[in-house]
């Protein structure tokens, strides 16, 4: 192999790398905005759920209106 092919692939190679370190990037970004939609939806099905109970005990004292 001569020096001109080597280098061509080392070239070739490198760019692949950084195209491969964005799609790492890209990756791990989604992954954490994952993690917080699902943090999120958790804490929306806990303040859901505390609502039917608050709303229960509401009817429970008679304490709610109409």
């Amino acid at each position: 192999m001569t020096d001109e092919t080597a280098n061509l692939i080392l070239g070739c190679m490198r760019k692949f790398e950084r195209s491969l370190d964005e799609v790492r990037h890209h990756i791990r970004d989604l992954g954490k905005r994952v993690t917080a939609h699902q943090r999120l939806a958790g804490v929306n099905r806990w303040l859901d759920r505390t609502e039917e109970r608050v709303d229960r005990i509401e009817r429970r004292l008679d304490l709610m209106k109409g």
